[in-house]
């Protein structure tokens, strides 16, 4: 019941593929007819194109015979005079060629037939024109001969300094009859055309349309876009063909120009007239094409009936062009290799122990093969399907094809894949079961599936280990968020119910603000780490002083050392260069995070050590500066080591300290570190502490102070208990021309003033340590002054706020103060103030920083915030200044415009407002026409705090940048500065 629907199925596929190879012949039969009809009709294109530019090259030639014909004859004439016309015709009829007929005319009527001819206008405007040296008049009537000619001219200047004009004059009909090339048998005709289409020289024959003036008229509106490229291609001076429609019939227009004035020599030949020869070819085509179809049908006929032959032939065929790595024969019904169809060096190997496939047992075969190449794993497994007996049971079965993967011996890492299959026939002749085995090599397939899998798991692992991370962030995170806010919501109800208790109000106030301050920390730190993972964190370049950088440092820390009762020491090693260049903030947010992390997990009453070196460096202009935070607090182990520099991480030790944190602030100071170009180390270990080293290259700048000379070889001691701060400070000293000198107790430090002053070299200064085992740097200076009086100025030195001790300090005779670390800038400038009494009454006054007080001055406060806005003015008014509102930058403008000439004394701007933002209207204000906008100082106080908005803010012409929420201090700071 099978065999007939087999044989409809094939068949129909047969007829399909007979039908498809016939419609595929026709096609390409019609492709070839149209290529071939393309090739003949651009070959009679060409050929057209060259016969036009050989007629035009004729009458080109013919002028041009004309023209030198002319210039000859005019250096005949041209020393007559003009009043000697008939001297000078009699010449030209001597001198010209026999048979050429000439004449002579001037602007004077003077001519060689007075009287025959008119002066034409043509003529008269060529005389008239001095550029006109010589060339051809366009078709005119002759005066003469009343017929349409075409005239050559050369302009003679005569010896009484007279112009006139050597003329030939050619009959139109005579000019084609001559110079009109026959377009295939006289069907085609010529125009001469200028450049906007006008016909000049119009051809007699009788198929040129007398009606036309201009040449493109006789395109109809379908070829418009045909005609535009005809055009252009005139405009450009090009030489082609068109094929466009003209009535019934498809017309040839071939162009080329002509090398006088902007002629172009055209032809029209109809298409049918040139593609005669070509349909006679093309007619030969079609017969061959119908040929070849009948040859392919015939040959499709024969293929049909062979094809049932070829069926197995077929299959072998198909399964040696798969790619394989290896592919034989074998017959299972009589255990024999066959043929061996391709091969790899393994399958190689193994028929070198035989002496022809024909004579090997496949079963014998594929024992060694499996004993000397397989991976032990696999030999038995692969045995056993490739037993002949199974191969026997699977074609009984009707299974046709058998699949099997197993690996190689290699000399490699890894071992050979490969995959096999084995197709299964029966050879209809001898009843003999065959098989065809081939395999590939899929070893890269296999290793990129384990890679893919490999980090498939890599991949998920990490991802579980980052969604751990973020909830664990999320969960501390809203631990220390809500303790903040707890505090502050606390303290602010508390401070409600006691409103009567300005002390308790005044505790309330303190605490919130503390909570307040923790709050923002957080919120920076995540902002912060957003911005890194975005990839939007920058860094910018301005001037930095080291010792003004790490002064505002160590004022920032000290009230956390002073809680936690630590013992902060700063050290500087050859710290040449102080001013570099580099970002500021950046660098303050690196020291104080590591700072703030040494005094955090450190045990109260620890000792914190920050040390700043500067490497001998030759890279030219850059100093390399080495920053080392170390601490003896509890340390961190190998594990969280590995760790410390992914985002959200945090010691389990930690958090059970309930030490505040996000596991921010180390994944930011990395980046930031590395965006600064610099590398971060760290050394730790549980119980004996954690020392961090960054090493930063910086920009020095260029200006560097002048040395006092008043300073030179003055004796200056030091008296400080830590033997490497004197040293330091007298290297400086000595670098700078004084005479440095060093005792580690103020016993031996009063001891040495007291000789000195015996031996009548008495110290130009003392500088004094002010915490000192024994005797502090107060009492040393009462000793002083006991003993040689207040002739020695005494400058205390300290590493912690001095204020406590300032006034029983003066009272005991100090005369300044300096922090540490000592910088020899800082050093040098206090020194300085004692030998340059001018600059100030004694270095004391350089430490009093004066009262806020801006009464009478006019502050303008742009802020679209009312609460903002109140807490501002309340600031603002506390010292005494006046204030100004303005709810938008538009306003604010506005208010500079309208206001007099050094009205304001400041501006405050906030930066994000409605109408017109901060930047639009410091921008508008500094752009006004007049004077005083120019220094009127703009500061941005605005929330937007990160470092690329203080450089936006100065690139909009602000002089300074204020962060909220406000630190009114560092408000009071900045007004002072640039509000005189």
């Amino acid at each position: 019941m099978k065999k007939p629907f087999l044989n409809i199925t094939e068949n129909g596929a047969v007829l399909g593929a007979i039908l498809i190879s016939t419609l595929l012949m026709l096609f390409f039969a019609l492709s070839f007819v149209r290529t071939v009809q393309e090739a003949l009709w651009n070959n009679a294109v060409r050929n057209l194109i060259e016969t036009t530019e050989q007629g035009a090259n004729a009458l080109e030639r013919a002028l041009k015979r004309d023209n030198e014909i002319l210039v000859t004859l005019s250096r005949e004439i041209d020393g007559f005079r003009s009043d000697e016309t008939e001297a000078i015709c009699d010449r030209l009829r001597r001198f010209a060629p026999a048979g050429l007929s000439v004449r002579f005319v001037t602007g004077e009527q003077k001519r060689c037939k007075n009287g025959v001819d008119e002066l034409s206008e043509d003529l008269a405007a060529v005389l008239n024109d001095p550029g006109a040296t010589g060339g051809v008049i366009g078709p005119h009537i002759s005066s003469i001969t009343g017929r349409r000619v075409l005239s050559a001219y050369v302009a003679v200047t005569l010896r009484d300094g007279k112009r006139g004009l050597i003329l030939k004059s050619t009959p139109i009909e005579e000019l084609y009859d001559n110079y009109s090339p026959a377009f295939y048998n006289n069907a085609g005709f010529c125009y001469t055309i200028n450049g906007a289409g006008d016909i000049i020289l119009r051809s007699l024959h009788p198929a040129s349309n007398k009606s036309f003036v201009n040449l493109y008229d006789l395109f109809g509106n379908q070829e418009e876009e045909i005609l535009e490229g005809l055009k252009e291609k005139i405009r450009q001076g090009k030489t082609g063909a068109v094929l466009f429609r003209q009535g019934y019939q498809e017309e040839v227009l071939c162009y080329t120009p002509l090398h006088f004035h902007d002629w172009y020599f055209v032809s029209i030949t109809p298409n049918d007239v040139i593609m005669q020869d070509a349909n006679a070819i093309l007619r030969k085509a079609f017969m061959l094409c119908g040929l070849a179809i009948a040859c392919l049908l015939f040959v499709v006929n024969i293929y049909l009936r062979t094809r049932e032959r070829y069926d197995n032939e077929a299959q072998y065929r198909e399964a040696i062009v798969s790619n394989a790595d290896v592919a034989f024969s074998f017959n299972v019904t009589r255990d024999r290799m066959e043929a061996i169809l391709c091969s790899n060096s393994v399958l190689d190997k193994v028929m070198a122990g035989f002496p022809s496939p024909a004579s090997a047992s496949f079963d014998a075969v594929i024992r060694k093969w499996a004993d000397e190449c397989l991976v032990a794993e696999d030999r038995q497994a692969v045995l056993e399907k490739m037993d002949l007996k199974r191969f026997r049971e699977l074609f009984e079965a009707g299974k046709r094809e058998d699949d099997l993967e197993y690996r190689l011996l290699s000399d490699g890492e890894h071992p050979v894949f490969m995959k096999q299959n084995v197709i299964l026939t029966r050879d209809e002749k001898t009843g003999d079961v065959l098989g065809l085995l081939i395999a590939k090599d899929v070893t890269e397939t296999r290793l990129q599936e384990s890679l893919y899998m490999q980090a498939l798991k890599d991949a998920c692992e990490s991802a579980n280990q980052a969604n751990k991370a973020k909830s664990e962030f999320l969960s501390s995170m809203s631990h220390d968020i809500r303790t903040p806010m707890n505090g502050i919501v606390g303290m602010t109800e508390i401070a409600k119910a006691n409103v009567g208790n300005p002390e308790k109000v005044l505790d309330c106030l303190s605490k919130i603000t503390r909570s307040s301050r923790l709050l923002l920390d957080l919120i920076n730190e995540v902002l912060d780490m957003s911005k890194i993972e975005s990839g939007k964190l920058s860094v910018s370049e301005s001037e930095i002083n080291l010792a003004e950088l790490v002064e505002n440092i160590l004022t920032s820390i000290q009230p956390l050392v002073k809680q936690k009762g630590h013992t902060l020491h700063v050290h500087l090693n050859d710290v040449v260069h102080e001013d570099v260049i580099g970002d500021p903030l950046r660098l303050q947010q690196v020291f104080i995070n590591l700072l703030s992390n040494a005094i955090k997990y450190t045990p109260d009453g620890g000792v914190i050590e920050f040390g700043i070196t500067e490497l001998q460096d030759h890279f030219q202009p850059y100093g390399t500066f080495q920053f080392v935070f170390k601490d003896n607090g509890a340390g961190m182990t190998p594990e969280f080591l590995k760790r410390l520099f992914l985002p959200f991480e945090r010691a389990d030790e930690v958090r059970q300290k309930k030490i505040s944190g996000t596991g921010l602030g180390m994944a930011i100071t990395r980046n930031i570190v590395s965006l600064l170009g610099g590398e971060i180390s760290v050394a730790s270990e549980p119980g004996k502490g954690t020392t961090f080293t960054v090493l930063l290259h910086l920009k020095r700048q260029t200006q560097h102070k002048d040395i006092v000379r008043e300073l030179k070889d003055l004796p200056v001691l030091i008296v400080d208990d830590d033997q490497a701060v004197c040293e330091s400070a007298c290297l400086m000293l000595n670098a700078a021309g004084v005479r440095g000198e060093w005792v580690l107790s103020g016993e031996e430090g009063v001891a040495r003033v007291k000789g000195a002053r015996d031996e009548r070299r008495e110290f130009f200064a003392v500088i004094v340590d002010w915490k000192m085992p024994g005797m502090d740097g107060v009492e040393v200076t009462k000793r002083i002054r006991s003993e040689v009086g207040s002739t020695v100025p005494v400058i205390i030195l300290s590493g912690y706020d001095w204020s406590e001790i300032e006034e029983e300090a003066r009272r005991a005779g100090v005369d300044a103060f300096i922090a540490k670390p000592l910088f020899r800038s800082r050093l040098l400038y206090v020194l300085e103030q004692f030998v340059m009494p001018q600059r100030e009454d004694g270095a004391a006054q350089a430490d009093k920083a004066p009262p806020v007080d801006f009464r009478g001055r006019r502050i303008l406060l742009v802020e679209d915030n009312e609460l903002n806005i109140e807490i501002a003015r309340e600031v603002l008014e506390m010292t005494g200044a006046v204030v100004e509102e303005a709810l938008n930058g538009e306003l604010a403008v506005e208010a500079v415009r309208n206001s007099p000439e050094n009205h304001y004394a400041a501006v405050l701007m906030d930066i994000q407002m409605p109408v017109m933002n901060g930047y639009e209207a410091a921008r508008a204000i500094r752009n006004l026409p007049r004077e005083d906008v120019r220094s009127l100082p703009i500061i941005a106080m605005t929330a937007d705090a990160f470092v690329e908005d203080v450089q936006r803010a100065q690139d909009a012409g602000m002089n300074a940048h204020i962060a909220k929420p406000l630190d009114f201090a560092l408000l009071y700071r900045v007004l002072a500065r640039w509000v005189a």
